[in-house]
């Protein structure tokens, strides 16, 4: 499902794969209920972004595996 949030805080994390890649961490209300998210990027361009910790508008492909996992945002792209 294609999903678009607004993220003001949220945590910056790495890995060392494939170069490394830079991903964001958050909490947000998701149908009602605190849950915490993981957005993946689909271009570097954006993840280094994430590091001016800025308020940023996101899209991407949302992932709801239940209420015990974590969302995960997959494709994102930064809009603003």
């Amino acid at each position: 499902m294609i999903f678009q949030l607004k993220f003001s805080e949220y945590n910056v994390l790495s890995n060392g794969a494939d170069g490394g890649h830079y991903y964001l961490s958050a909490e947000i209300l998701y149908k009602g209920i605190k849950r915490k998210i993981i957005v993946l990027f689909d271009n570097k361009s954006d993840e280094v972004q994430l590091l001016e910790k800025k308020e940023i508008l996101v899209t991407g492909n949302l992932t709801d595996e239940g209420l015990d996992q974590t969302l995960i945002m997959t494709n994102s792209i930064i809009i603003k």
